[in-house]
């Protein structure tokens, strides 16, 4: 096994022999790092790197095993959490069962093989759980999207739902959608988490970006390290983002096999950007794609359907303007001139009114 991929064991112990004695028999399985207090184990938690597991004794200097469960229990990804307990503390192993926790464990109970044993069944039943809930999250968030599609012509209401959405499912911090403008070849914002604007122009080059080239390849790209990256190019908008740029994800928008633009995320805040993520937002690209398109489509309908409006007004008008200028020669005329042509451009007046009320 990959040494990255071996699961990552955050021991919380206040007693520093039981925790140096415990490290060294999990240490040949997992990944182990060591807390001392819940407050150190918070600012574990906090780290990039995400812990796969929690192994907390129930007394702790500055709190308890339990409030540590609640404070891990609201945690996405869902971490598990195993209490170690003294004899005598039952009663805190059957709280943390109910709470949620994974299993408990007494200390000095049949040696270590049986704490092994509750660790790996608690990080098998943790996985299995982990992608269940995602699957149910990725089918809420995809369904939330395409009943934004079904609800709304326009692609703003939906373009922000995307990116909305998005975001909370990848847990980055922002997400957006950058469009292209072919006739200037200049990329624009069309909708972010990140920035408070629309539309506005990018200084970035197409030719040489991440952005860019992901457009040119048509093809979705993960970043893991933009400094590593010959095509990173900073925005130069720091003052309106509040987090420097680390990682990115970017997928293409394709529309009829070119690229309208991208749906980028920046920086994932737990581990690294996977090929899992990069497939369901290509789903979801796809989406953004399709409400681009008909929120185009109904922005040249309602365009066109305003200039017959104008157009409906102006032969109003038309009509209207010779009917008053005939009953002007009317009236100006002898009782006994002919009205025939008179009467002719009356009926033309009359065809045209009728076209404007189409």
């Amino acid at each position: 096994m990959n040494p990255d991929e071996t699961p990552l064991v955050l021991l919380v112990d206040g007693v520093r022999e039981d925790r140096r004695a415990l490290h060294e028999q999990l240490s040949q399985h997992y990944r182990v790092v060591e807390a001392p207090n819940a407050r150190s184990a918070a600012q574990v938690l906090e780290s990039s790197e995400r812990v796969d597991l929690v192994l907390t004794s129930q007394d702790l200097p500055d709190s308890s095993g339990l409030r540590m469960l609640d404070q891990v229990l609201g945690y996405w990804p869902p971490i598990p959490v195993v209490l170690m307990i003294n004899e005598g503390e039952e009663d805190a192993a059957v709280q943390a069962l109910q709470k949620g926790a994974a299993d408990y464990y007494v200390k000095g109970d049949a040696g270590p093989l049986r704490l092994l044993r509750i660790l790996a069944n608690a990080l098998d039943r943790s996985r299995g759980e982990l992608a269940a809930q995602e699957h149910a999250r990725e089918m809420g968030v995809l369904n939330a999207i395409l009943t934004a599609l079904n609800r709304e012509l326009d692609e703003e209401p939906v373009l922000d739902a995307i990116v909305q959405e998005a975001q909370a499912l990848m847990g980055t911090d922002a997400c957006s959608i950058i469009l292209v403008d072919t006739d200037t070849e200049q990329m624009f914002l069309r909708a972010s988490t990140r920035l408070p604007v629309r539309d506005m122009v990018l200084p970035v080059p197409l030719h040489r970006s991440i952005a860019g080239r992901v457009v040119r390849e048509r093809k979705g790209c993960i970043t893991q390290d933009v400094t590593q990256d010959a095509d990173w190019y900073c925005l130069g908008l720091d003052h309106l983002i509040p987090t420097p740029v680390r990682s990115m994800l970017t997928v293409p928008l394709l529309s009829g096999g070119d690229a309208i633009g991208v749906l980028q995320l920046i920086n994932k805040r737990v581990g690294p950007f996977l090929s899992s993520d990069l497939s369901l937002m290509e789903s979801v690209a796809a989406v953004a794609t399709a409400a681009i398109t008909r929120g185009r489509q109904f922005a040249s309908l309602r365009e066109s359907l305003q200039k017959q409006k104008e157009l409906a007004a102006e032969l109003e008008r038309a009509a209207q303007d010779i009917i008053t200028q005939t009953e002007a020669i009317e009236a100006a005329l002898p009782a006994s001139a002919p009205r025939s042509q008179l009467d002719a451009i009356r009926s033309q007046a009359d065809h045209l009114r009728r076209l404007a009320a189409g």
